[in-house]
């Protein structure tokens, strides 16, 4: 057996990575990359640590001086909101002494200009920045003026645990709902319709998130990740909002009617091939036509969704692979 000190020896060569993801609140999605990306780093030897990317910059500096590499670890860090760490990014770099680089992140379709200088000093500087669709890459590199970030994929489709070998599908109808987040921009949904919908077409299998909308008379269940791991499975296809909750299912070949109140929804159904299914939040009056035709199509849709998965699981493996590697040669 190892002894004491050559346990610490090891420890002192293995390489040490901060991770900055939204810890705050418990979301689904974010929980999922967070996971993914630490449990691959701990099956590569690589210590993990974490902290809240909207903490202060200078504060995220000066812990992420005690690693061997930065890391962003994905999701919507950058939607209407432009965190400290970014807008101070420029103005604080001297105080970072290690490596960083981005993985899988998307961008809104908002104005940036203000911190247009900020966010293409941040990219420039990254060792590797990888967005999880081409539209944000786009909008990315057009910021910097220069082809720097790759257009990848989520890196939660490199997580076996979203690949359930057993599917208890019970052909129900999910439903999961958020609010609506820039209602001074964009319409709200009519809750009241679309429960008026959900009675109408029998849609009765209600998968949680941490927002707390409840719709009457849909089961409930508290919000932990392996409940909304059950209640997708059991469901024929889905109406959604969340992100992860459409990718969950999607991986399990279970298709989703996208409800898109932001862009990274309509970017996540393109790559999946359900951009015919995508309803905006003032379009619910359209989805028992939307329920029929993919009732239609369901076979289809599953196959389709099966190649398309295999194809982004693949995508972000390779993404992890890259970043590995990059972070033991830092």
């Amino acid at each position: 057996m190892e002894n004491i000190q050559t346990k610490i020896e090891k420890n002192r060569q293995m390489k040490k990575v901060l991770l900055l993801w939204y810890t705050v609140g418990g979301n689904f999605g974010d929980v999922l990359i967070y996971k993914t990306v630490s449990e691959y780093c701990n099956n590569s030897n690589i210590l993990c640590d974490f902290i809240d990317v909207g903490r202060p910059c200078s504060e995220i500096m000066q812990k992420a001086n005690k690693y061997d590499f930065l890391l962003f670890a994905g999701g919507g860090i950058i939607e209407r909101y432009v965190p400290n760490v970014i807008r101070y990014f420029k103005e604080d770099f001297d105080m970072l002494k290690v490596p960083y680089g981005v993985i899988g992140l998307s961008v809104g379709r908002f104005d940036y200009s203000r911190y247009s200088g900020e966010i293409a000093f941040w990219v420039e500087n990254a060792k590797f920045f990888f967005t999880r669709d081409a539209y944000s890459a786009k909008r990315l590199n057009s910021i910097c003026g220069k082809k720097i970030v790759v257009g990848s994929t989520d890196v939660v489709w490199a997580n076996e645990r979203i690949y359930f070998n057993k599917i208890k599908m019970e052909k129900k109808i999910g439903i999961n709902v958020r609010d609506v987040p820039y209602l001074d921009i964009q319409t709200d949904i009519d809750w009241k319709k679309l429960e008026c919908i959900c009675k109408k077409e029998r849609i009765s299998c209600f998968i949680p998130d941490e927002s707390g909308i409840e719709l009457k008379g849909l089961e409930k269940c508290f919000y932990e990740e392996q409940k909304v791991f059950d209640q997708i499975v059991k469901c024929e296809f889905l109406v959604a909002m969340r992100y992860h909750v459409i990718l969950v299912a999607a991986a399990n070949g279970i298709p989703a009617i996208p409800i898109a109140y932001c862009n990274k929804i309509k970017e996540l159904s393109s790559q999946l091939g359900l951009e015919k299914y995508v309803l905006n939040t003032n379009e619910i009056d359209l989805l028992p036509a939307k329920i029929e035709l993919l009732r239609k199509n369901l076979l289809v849709e599953q196959e389709q969704l099966y190649a398309n998965t295999r194809k982004m699981k693949k995508q972000a493996k390779k993404m992890l692979e890259k970043i590995l590697e990059t972070i033991n040669n830092a």
